[in-house]
């Protein structure tokens, strides 16, 4: 198990979090803080079939 991330990398973290939510706010995309699933599909599909998982 990897360790936790340093206080130092969470406000990194949140500092580039809070400028690119500032610049994307309006925008027709999002900014997600946590691990995200990015899942991958080359037509349609309900997102249960989906099987590409980045």
């Amino acid at each position: 198990m990897l360790p936790v991330p340093s206080r130092r990398h969470q406000e990194i973290s949140r500092d580039l979090f809070r400028e690119m939510d500032k610049f994307l706010f309006g925008k027709s995309c999002n900014i997600y803080l946590a691990p995200f699933d990015v899942r991958l599909s080359e037509k349609s599909v309900q997102e249960k079939e989906i099987t590409s998982v980045v």
